[in-house]
This record gives structure tokens, C-alpha cells and sequence, in this order.
């Protein structure tokens, strides 16, 4: 997320904001906005939910036991809440709690990051070891050098929903909302933003940027190194024991494996068992991303 501000002086007691890009990130933002009163316009140059983003398919991981560093916790933690909030406020429920499973060396990366987060922020997390795992979750057959951590706050995300339930709590906050809308250009000055579309022209005096992959072309006169990354998602149809897969029975999962592969499952809830790597894509730009699955995201796996 990119904000780009008015001075305070000059901003008045209810500001105008602009959101560009109505993503996970843009919808909840407006919402959030709308929510406290605050005048504001989404806009995106598709028709949210859609495909063409990273904010799309069944599901996304959330977890509060955070490899990443302890900082991030205390905003996991107000997430968590306004997750349950949200599912309480619209009639299709975006979060559902699965519980995490997090697996591997325990002097990897992950398994000690997440040590030194949950320590640091006294995240409630235990420790199984691979037996218990095999016999809880007998679809996972771990190393018995392998050390196990149980999340019991991490869940499924339901993206799609999710920017639904925000977009219409948003516009029924008194947001104003337009798609198919594309940015043409926007410029700052001490007493606002002026930003140009493809159909008219805004002021505000806030507008924040939340447009994912075209970012980079969106702040490109300021140079800031930002990368796009390809990564593939796969789901997969169980062939045997589909029951071991079902939501309710399986966790969010990750293994890190040699500290290469730090792989991750979600359960199958209704389109097949999600498996991804975190990260390990391809650096691309939103001209040139190829939307297709390649020979090379299968030489990857196998």
C-alpha cells in the first residue's frame, strides 16, 4: 500500500480520500474509511472480485504464528478480530479457522522465526512432534528429525468474498464506488491530489494506492525498487482419502524443506487441495506476465 498525502494544514476536518485499486487490500481500506465517516472513492480498472490480481481464487492463508518477525504480530492480532468482525457483519463468512501446522528442521528459518515471534509476543502456539503429527494428520509423514508447531489461531482467508463483503459494506458506509475505471495519471501538491481517469477527473486530499502488480507502473517517476512476482497456484484433486482434505479435518500447512521449498497447503474447500510455494516465482512486470501455466512452474515441483 502506497499513500500519498496533503499537508495536514490543508487537509480538512473530513478528508477526501481516493483508494485506487479494490483488491483484498483497497476494498477493506475503503471500507474501513467509509466506516468512520470518512468521504471516500474507490476506484479499479477491472470489476472487483476478478482474476487479473493476486486478490482471487478459494482461498489465502492467515496465521498469527509469524516466521517473518515479531513486529508484524500485534497488526496479525487486530487482523484476526477484524476477520471475525467482517464474517459477523456480512451473510458469507470470508474467514474460517482451520488451525496451522507449521513443519520442519528445527534450526530452519521458519521453525526458529516462529520461536522468536511467538516469544517475543507470547503467541500462543505448541509444539507436536512428528508421531503426534502422523497420528492427528496421518496425510502428512514427517522426518522424526523434524520439529512440528501448532497455530491454533491461523485460518482460511476466502479472498473473493471477502472483497464482496467489504465493497458492499462500504458503499452502504457511503462510499462511492467505480469500476472498469482505469488510471490515467495523478499528480500531488501541497493542497491535494488530482487524479485522471479514463472518465473524469478527482481531487482529494489523500489518495492511497493499492493497485498490486500495477504499482510499478503507477510510481514509476519516483523510482522505487519495487518487483512483481509470478507464483503459481495449484489445486489438486485428491485421488484417495479425500476425507484426510476436507476442511474441519485439515489444517493449514507448511514445510520447509531444506530451507529451499518452504511449501504450503490449504484444505480442499470445494475446488481442490491448494499446494504453493512461498515464493520461489519468477521477477515479471504486468505487461509482459504470462497468465498461463508453463513447463517451467512443473519443473518446479517435479
Amino acid at each position: 500500500m502506497e499513500i500519498v498525502n496533503s499537508s495536514v494544514s490543508n487537509a480538512s476536518s473530513n478528508p477526501r480520500v481516493i483508494v485506487v485499486g479494490l483488491g483484498a487490500h483497497g476494498s477493506s481500506t475503503t471500507y474501513q474509511l467509509a466506516k468512520r465517516g470518512i468521504t471516500v472513492t474507490g476506484i479499479d480498472q477491472f470489476h472487483p472480485p476478478h482474476s487479473m490480481g493476486s486478490s482471487h481464487g478459494p482461498s489465502r492463508v492467515m496465521r498469527m504464528a509469524y516466521k517473518e518477525g515479531a513486529g508484524y504480530v500485534p497488526m496479525l492480532r487486530r487482523s484476526f478480530d477484524l476477520w471475525q468482525e467482517l464474517n459477523d457483519l456480512y451473510s458469507e463468512p470470508s474467514f474460517h479457522l482451520t488451525g496451522g501446522l507449521f513443519m520442519g528442521q528445527p534450526d530452519g528459518r521458519a521453525i526458529s522465526g516462529i520461536h522468536t515471534a511467538s516469544k517475543a509476543q507470547n503467541i500462543d502456539i505448541s509444539i507436536m512432534t512428528p508421531d503426534e503429527v502422523r497420528r492427528k494428520y496421518p496425510s502428512f509423514n514427517i522426518p522424526d528429525e523434524w520439529e512440528a508447531i501448532w497455530d491454533p489461531k491461523s485460518g482460511a482467508i476466502f479472498p473473493e468474498i471477502a472483497i464482496t463483503a467489504h465493497l458492499d459494506l462500504a458503499e452502504k458506509a457511503g462510499a462511492e464506488l467505480s469500476f472498469n475505471e482505469k488510471i490515467e495519471k495523478w499528480s500531488a501538491t501541497p493542497s491535494g491530489v488530482t487524479v485522471t481517469t479514463s472518465r473524469k477527473t478527482y481531487e482529494a486530499d489523500v489518495l492511497i494506492l493499492t493497485s498490486g502488480a500495477w504499482i510499478t507502473e503507477m510510481l514509476a517517476n519516483l523510482k522505487i525498487p519495487f518487483e512483481i512476482e509470478r507464483v503459481t497456484l495449484w489445486m489438486i484433486e485428491p485421488r484417495a482419502n479425500r476425507d484426510f482434505f476436507q476442511a474441519g479435518t485439515f489444517p493449514n500447512a507448511s514445510f520447509e524443506i531444506f530451507e529451499k521449498y518452504p511449501l504450503y497447503m490449504q484444505a480442499d474447500f470445494g475446488t481442490g487441495v491448494k499446494v504453493a510455494l512461498d515464493h520461489h516465482g519468477v521477477t515479471t512486470d504486468v505487461k509482459s506476465i504470462n497468465r498461463n501455466t508453463t513447463r517451467e512452474d512443473y519443473v518446479i515441483w517435479w
